[in-house]
């Protein structure tokens, strides 16, 4: 939220003019997101679970169902998340959360999965081992909180792994590689990132932003601040907006400016 930023040219990257200014700050993620994707063993015959359907959650479901797998299954307590998986290429879809449905999913699929990536702000790691088959990889993309604890030894004799989503890239260049190919589908309309921006608001309306984007019960993926907009809505371009209530709860107007 500053006017200038200094950093350093490893650090930067061009921006595609092709791509809206509102929808390009959702690639923030997109270089861990790809490396998610494409980096930690999914292959064409593999099952892959993704546990977590949120902002980096889903464009790892679009950018996996691109690269190709046997089956894609999703995880999520947001219907509306779920139903926009399956648009993006999972396979099969389940409400709630893993620790709810992961006795009903087991039963489903008895031999388990290949792949787990975990995109969750909370660690669910435990909920997710006595799914995988034995020398199966779970990805911890999401959260680990200070207090969390992984049951090394469950890992263990499942001979799981536990990884993150960068240790297959090699360097700044392999890096950077995966930002532009991530980027070369978006410019070809593969990856639907307007989708993605469910809520923009103006600025005055910060503190509503950041109570919707923390409320984990919301279907609310990105919400974008913008220095141009009243209640009015977006100077340029034709967008949906949420404005906060007095009760704190968004209320939706349509916009065409």
């Amino acid at each position: 939220m500053a006017d200038y930023l200094v950093t350093t040219p490893t650090n930067t990257l061009v921006l595609d003019d092709r791509i809206d200014l509102a929808d390009g700050c959702l690639l923030e993620v997109l270089p861990g997101v790809a490396m998610a994707a494409w980096d930690t063993g999914i292959e064409r015959g593999s099952d892959v679970l993704f546990v977590g359907q949120g902002l980096s959650g889903l464009l790892i479901t679009v950018l996996a169902g691109l690269h190709g797998c046997r089956s894609l299954t999703v995880v999520d307590p947001s219907s509306a998340k779920v139903a926009l998986a399956g648009e993006f290429g999972a396979t099969e879809a389940w409400v709630g959360r893993i620790q709810d449905v992961a006795g009903d999913l087991g039963d489903a699929h008895p031999r388990g999965f290949d792949l787990a990536i975990v995109a969750t702000r909370t660690c669910v790691v435990n909920d997710v081992v006595p799914l995988m088959r034995p020398r199966s990889r779970i990805v911890a993309y999401g959260g680990l909180e200070h207090e969390a604890s992984i049951d090394v030894m469950a890992l263990h004799r499942r001979s799981v792994s536990l990884i993150k989503e960068g240790e297959m890239v090699n360097g700044v260049r392999q890096a950077r590689a995966r930002w532009h190919e991530a980027m070369r589908l978006i410019t070809d309309g593969l990856v639907p990132l307007r989708r993605l921006r469910t809520h923009d608001l103006p600025m005055a309306e910060a503190e509503a932003a950041l109570r919707l984007r923390a409320d984990p019960d919301t279907d609310a993926i990105h919400v974008v601040l913008h220095t141009d907009i009243d209640e009015t809505g977006p100077a340029n371009g034709d967008a949906t907006t949420y404005l906060g209530s007095s009760r704190g709860v968004p209320r939706r107007i349509r916009s065409h400016c």
